[in-house]
């Protein structure tokens, strides 16, 4: 078991690294593939962005177009970014 004072110093941690991450924002794009999540990741990584991308790749998605139900599969690309790269 963890000693108390682990724990304390444990969860101090925790909320400094919250309160210095407040100003990362985390952006959800879905994208048709794999290859294009990729691509908006390099663009938004060379015109410094993002700081980072993750990509899961192979997923099912479900959603209502034009009035019928549509499975398809797609990738998400998650990227986190400064606050200051958001345009308002």
């Amino acid at each position: 078991a963890m000693s108390y004072k682990y724990e304390r110093r444990h969860y101090k941690f925790y909320l400094l690294y919250i309160k210095k991450m407040s100003n990362i924002k985390l952006g959800y794009i879905t994208c048709k593939s794999t290859k294009e999540a990729n691509t908006i990741a390099s663009i938004l990584l060379d015109k410094k962005l993002i700081a980072c991308g993750n990509i899961i790749p192979k997923i099912n998605s479900i959603f209502k177009w034009k009035n019928k139900i549509i499975k398809s599969r797609e990738s998400i690309l998650l990227v986190k970014t400064n606050i200051s790269k958001v345009k308002k």
